[in-house]
C-alpha cells in the first residue's frame, strides 16, 4: 500500500453549496454573516477577503451553506467517519474521509490546517480540539481537487465540554518567581514551536505506552489551575505521574528527540517527535539520558524522574501535543488505534 502525505499551508475556504449576496450601501460583513446565520470567519475565508472591513457597493459575496446531515453527502464525498464519535475539549478524533475518486483533499478546523495521510480514496486526519475551545457548534472545512474539478464541503460538529476540575497550587517565593510572564511565555513558545514542527512520516504504530512502569497519577490533564490562591491562570497541559527521584522514564512511542535541555519552568526536558505533528514531552527530569537528534524506540530509557523546574516535589510531567496543541494523553494509551 502506498501512503501519500497531505500537507497544506493555506487556510481553506470550503462549503457544500453556496448562494451569492450583492453588497449594499451601509452593509457590514458581520451584519451579512448574522443575516445568513453563518460564521464570519467562514464568510471571510470563502471570499478570500484580505481586509473584511473594505466592502464595495455591488460586490458579490459567496454565502456558505451548511450540510444537511439527514441527506447524502454531495459528490465526490462518500463518507465522513469520526473516532471517537464525540468531539470533546482537550481530546482528538481520527477523521476518515472517503471520496469517490482519488484526488487532493484539504482540511481546516478551528482556523488551523491539519495534515493527514492518504490511502487510495481514504484520507485520515487528527482533529485537535483545544481544552479552552468554546463548547458548542462549530464546523470543519473540506475541499477536494481532481484535475480541473473542485468540490467543497462545510460540515457541522458540536464541541462537548471536557468537565475539567480546578485546583490551587501553593508555591514558595523562590519557586513562584518562575511564573514570571517572560519565563512562562518564553518556554510555552519554545514548546509550541518544537511540537508544531511537522515531519512527513508516522514513526509510531498502535497505542502509546506509559512512560513509567506501574503508573500512579497525581494530577490529571486539563485541570484549571491557580497558584497561591490567585485567579485561574491556565490549565494543566499534561498528565503527572508520581515517582521517586531516579525512577526510569521510557519513550512512550518511537520517534526522534527534538529537544533535550534544561528549562527554567519545566526543568530537564525531553521532547520526542513521533511524526505527523504528534510529539511527547517529559519534564522535571533529574537526568536526561538521550541526545538531540537521537532515534528512540518505544520503551527506551530517555531519563529519570526528578524535581527540577517549577515543582513541589519529584514527579514526571508528561504531555502529548498534536500540531503544538496539548491533548489528553489517556486517549493515546487506551482509545486510539491509528
Amino acid at each position: 500500500m502506498v501512503f501519500r502525505l497531505l500537507v497544506f499551508v493555506l487556510f481553506i475556504s470550503v462549503v457544500s453549496a453556496q448562494s451569492t449576496y450583492q453588497v449594499k450601501a451601509g452593509d457590514s460583513l458581520s451584519a451579512i454573516a448574522r443575516a445568513y446565520q453563518v460564521s464570519l470567519n467562514d464568510l471571510i475565508t470563502l471570499n478570500e477577503l484580505a481586509n473584511p472591513d473594505l466592502l464595495e457597493v455591488g460586490q458579490l459575496l459567496l454565502i456558505p451553506s451548511i450540510v444537511d446531515l439527514s441527506s447524502p453527502l454531495p459528490s465526490p464525498f462518500l463518507s465522513l467517519e469520526f473516532e471517537p464519535k464525540t468531539t470533546v475539549q482537550g481530546e482528538i478524533q481520527i477523521l476518515t474521509v472517503t471520496l469517490e475518486t482519488d484526488g487532493a483533499l484539504e482540511l481546516s478546523y478551528l482556523g488551523n490546517v491539519l495534515p493527514g495521510i492518504q490511502k487510495g480514496t481514504d484520507y485520515q486526519f487528527l482533529l485537535v480540539t483545544p481544552v479552552l475551545q468554546s463548547a458548542g457548534p462549530t464546523n470543519l472545512h473540506l475541499s477536494t481537487y481532481s484535475g480541473e474539478n473542485k468540490a467543497d464541503l462545510f460540515y457541522p460538529i458540536t464541541v462537548q465540554e471536557g468537565s475539567y476540575e480546578r485546583e490551587n497550587i501553593n508555591l514558595s517565593g523562590e519557586t513562584s518567581s518562575l511564573l514570571a510572564p517572560e519565563i512562562v511565555n518564553r518556554e510555552h513558545a519554545l514548546l509550541n514551536t518544537t511540537c508544531s514542527s511537522f515531519s512527513p512520516s508516522r514513526k509510531w504504530s498502535g497505542s502509546f505506552q506509559y512512560p513509567i512502569e506501574n503508573p500512579d497519577f497525581s494530577s490529571p490533564f486539563g485541570t484549571l489551575r491557580s497558584y497561591n490562591n490567585g485567579p485561574v491562570s491556565g490549565y494543566h497541559r499534561g498528565l503527572d505521574f508520581r515517582g521517586q527521584t531516579g525512577t526510569l522514564v521510557h519513550a512512550t512511542a518511537s520517534g526522534t528527540v527534538t529537544l533535550a535541555e534544561t528549562l527554567e519552568l519545566y526543568g530537564n526536558t525531553v521532547i520526542i517527535d513521533h511524526g505527523l505533528g504528534v510529539c511527547s514531552a517529559y519534564m522535571h527530569l533529574s537526568e536526561i539520558d538521550t541526545d538531540l537528534g537521537q532515534e528512540v524506540t518505544q520503551g527506551e530509557i530517555i531519563g529519570k524522574v526528578g524535581a527540577t523546574g517549577l515543582v513541589t516535589g519529584p514527579h514526571l510531567h508528561f504531555e502529548i501535543r498534536v500540531m503544538g496543541v496539548p491533548v489528553s494523553p489517556q486517549q493515546w494509551f487506551h482509545e486510539l488505534r491509528w
